[in-house]
């Protein structure tokens, strides 16, 4: 075949067409295969299909193996776009080697390797397409996948499938270069990631699994961890946070603008207002506007916990809290300036109803509070209690402590 072209009305162009063919009852097959489009030049090494007889084609297609290889093809996406409307957006030429051997069912990806010319991105992938007869089992494992891609060509491939706010695309430019490196396999609806992921703020590693991709209310759940993350830059305000470190098992479902989930792990360190605070152990629920579990902190500087609920309903609020915070040097962690031995302690409970003190119904108590300096001594409060009580005519407020009652 020494040429064959055509333009296509939605616009796919397929300039030229040029293969040596081979055809018999045992065998189809392409070798040296040129395609060229309108910004694409494709060298197809052999196309092969074993046959059982002419009369069968049919249905050897289905069945018999079919092989595929590409060395170095120019490919541009927006070629495609007869196909894929959106590809039209991108139109950087890529380098692009394929070994891929299979059938119509089932497909083995030995090489499958994009590179833009511009080098803004490199993929490599390597694995097995399954039941691509059947896109409800449609399936894929993938032992090897391995992307790099600058945070402009992000941005540009997100804002080309969906909307991208102003600071989700500064995020992303935050991010800088971004290196994705590990295993994914999964279906149409989930998909498991056991890999790292690099940017310019820090090194993620995730061991996990995102549900629902396309529906309404992705979940993923699984471990994080990461040794160093620039918290402050991610969240845009390196005045109060610092660096984090994070060992947890996650589960967050995405539900429209709300985000349930849980979090149970470590927080080896997090830079807050200047110090680093250390040993932090959480296991905490975020279920709507409701949250509920416990923190442990034990820093050289700060040993506290705090465990209960807070809900957020309006003048129905919810909060019940016990804290005790065994040690806190105030002027160590950068809360008060001064006497650099000045250490406060205190135990505390809080349960009450309502969002102000015009509806609030419940009681605050504070035990053993102590602000001494280094030698003990300062101020020492055995018990303050604060009630408060709007379900009664008139309302109320009672406070009771050593030094003050009314």
């Amino acid at each position: 075949v020494k040429r064959v072209s055509f333009d296509e009305q939605c616009g796919f162009v397929l300039k030229n067409l040029a293969s040596q063919v081979t055809l018999n009852n045992r065998l189809v097959a392409l070798c040296n295969t040129r395609v060229e489009l309108e910004n694409s030049e494709i060298l197809i090494d052999s196309i092969g299909l074993a046959l059982d007889g002419i009369k069968s084609i049919k249905d050897q297609v289905k069945k018999q193996s079919l092989g595929v290889r590409l060395k170095d093809a120019t490919i541009t996406p927006s070629d495609l776009r007869g196909f894929v409307p959106v590809l039209a957006k991108f139109n950087e030429p890529f380098s692009v080697w394929l070994d891929v051997s299979g059938n119509a069912s089932a497909l083995s990806v030995a090489q499958l390797r994009a590179t833009s010319i511009d080098g803004n991105l490199d993929v490599t992938v390597s694995g097995h397409l399954n039941n691509l007869d059947d896109p409800e089992q449609m399936s894929f494992d993938v032992p090897r996948v391995k992307v790099d891609a600058r945070a402009s060509e992000v941005v540009k491939i997100v804002s080309a499938f969906s909307h991208l706010s102003d600071n989700a695309s500064r995020l992303i430019t935050e991010c800088g270069n971004v290196s994705i490196d590990g295993a994914a396999k999964g279906d149409k609806h989930n998909v498991r990631f056991d890999g790292d992921i690099n940017t310019a703020l820090g090194k993620l590693e995730v061991r996990g699994k995102l549900a629902d991709i396309f529906r309404k209310r992705p979940i993923f759940s699984g471990r994080l961890a990461t040794n160093k993350f620039m918290l402050g830059r991610m969240l845009n305000n390196e005045a109060v946070f610092g660096d984090v470190a994070l060992d947890a098992e996650v589960e967050a479902k995405v539900n429209g603008k709300q985000i349930n989930g849980k979090l149970d792990g470590e927080v080896p360190y997090i830079d807050v207002k200047g110090y680093r605070y250390n040993n932090i152990i959480a296991n905490v629920v975020l279920d709507g506007d409701m949250l509920d579990g416990t923190v442990t902190i034990d820093d050289d500087n700060l040993q506290a916990s705090v465990n209960g609920l807070v809900k957020k309903a309006g003048d129905q609020s919810e909060v019940d809290l016990g804290f005790d915070l065994a040690h806190a040097n105030l002027a160590a962690l950068n809360l008060m300036k001064g006497n650099e031995h000045c250490n406060m302690s205190f135990g505390a409970d809080a349960s009450f109803f309502g969002n102000k003190l015009d509806n609030a119904t419940g009681e605050i108590v504070i035990n053993d509070f102590a602000l001494v300096d280094g030698n003990d001594k300062g101020l020492h409060v055995s018990s303050f209690r604060v009630e408060a009580n709007n379900e009664s005519e008139p309302q109320n407020i009672t406070l009771t402590s050593d030094f003050l009652n009314g």
